[in-house]
């Protein structure tokens, strides 16, 4: 996740038609620094883990006993096949460098639960006012079809705009199905990650 911003600020202000919107500047693997790999074992066994997890797990149980309330810093959401989360840094106590490590940290995780990777990339786009969105995306599915929740397939992304993290977000979707699932089977799924 090095720092591409200044590559592509400078890039998008010498040629203006490098700037349509739609199209991605960049699409590549997602690739982690040696420093990054570090940061993140590092992270990894400490007790910064269990507490980010804790924090997701009493959030979700929040928005499902009390009506969708929960803490500033979370959303929660329900679509017919498909239920999610969007962490919003900057309105809760946890650094960047660890949202960043949650990122990699629920792929990895999800990898032990009958998932298999299917896409780790990284895109960038040039947005309207010359600023440069980045997401990080990784996406797992189902190896089969006992997979807690039924989910089919996984994906989390973090987004940066102009290399400032805005949120982390998880999306689990039922592909072929005629039935919504309950909400309380993302419920189940979350209370499974922490490892």
């Amino acid at each position: 996740m090095a720092n591409i911003f200044t590559h592509f600020q400078a890039s998008l202000l010498s040629k203006p038609e490098l700037a349509e919107t739609s199209k991605p500047l960049m699409r590549k693997t997602f690739e982690k620094t040696e420093r990054e790999t570090k940061d993140y074992d590092k992270w990894k066994s400490s007790s910064k883990v269990a507490s980010m997890l804790l924090y997701l797990s009493n959030e979700c149980q929040r928005h499902l006993s009390f009506s969708g309330k929960t803490h500033d810093g979370i959303d929660f959401y329900s679509l017919p096949k498909s239920r999610g989360f969007r962490l919003h840094p900057a309105l809760t106590k946890f650094p960047d460098a660890h949202v960043k490590h949650l990122f990699d940290f629920l792929k990895e995780r999800l990898l032990t639960l009958d998932y298999h990777a299917v896409i780790s990339e990284t895109t960038v786009f040039n947005r309207a006012d010359y600023w440069i969105e980045t997401i990080h995306r990784h996406v797992v599915k189902a190896t089969n079809e006992t997979v807690i929740g039924g989910f089919d397939e996984i994906t989390i992304e973090l987004l940066l705009k102009d290399d400032r993290l805005c949120t982390l977000r998880l999306e689990a979707t039922v592909l072929d199905s005629e039935m919504p699932r309950p909400t309380d089977d993302f419920a189940q799924l979350i209370q499974l990650l922490p490892a």
